[in-house]
């Protein structure tokens, strides 16, 4: 996630890299934990939202109606926002489409006027999905 406080004039990454710690971020649901199908274990959390967090993916037990919820704990202007796939042996996994909403009480939300379609990633090699930043 991209963005400033609104009385900054700089634009940075806001930090869910490491700068949201994992209490402000919660979801509808999610796995305990996946295999890859190599042996390997994933742990499936909210706090898993994370660019580059190895071994650590938010996946929602269902496809329809989830969401992530990423307390801001202040007013911010986001002016992007980045996502990030990950494979298994099975296939690869991102999401390809999602509102923006916003709430200042977590009771009443306000989605942004558009959706916003994600760019399907080609996956090469062993690499997951290229970040996208939706400005």
């Amino acid at each position: 996630m991209y963005g400033i406080a609104i009385e900054q004039k700089c634009n940075t990454a806001f930090g869910l890299e490491g700068g949201i710690e994992d209490g402000q971020l919660s979801a509808l649901s999610y796995y305990e934990s996946f295999s890859n199908g190599n042996g390997e274990v994933f742990q499936a959390h909210p706090h898993c939202a994370r660019k580059d967090h190895h071994y650590c993916a938010w996946c929602a037990e269902s496809a329809i109606g989830q969401y992530l919820e990423v307390d801001l704990r202040s007013d911010v202007l986001i002016t992007g926002i980045a996502t990030q796939g990950f494979e298994t042996v099975s296939g690869a996994y991102f999401v390809t489409k999602y509102k923006v909403a916003f709430s200042g009480d977590r009771k009443t939300w306000k989605v942004l006027p558009v959706s916003i379609n994600l760019i399907l990633c080609e996956i090469s090699n062993n690499d997951d999905c290229d970040d996208y930043r939706i400005f």
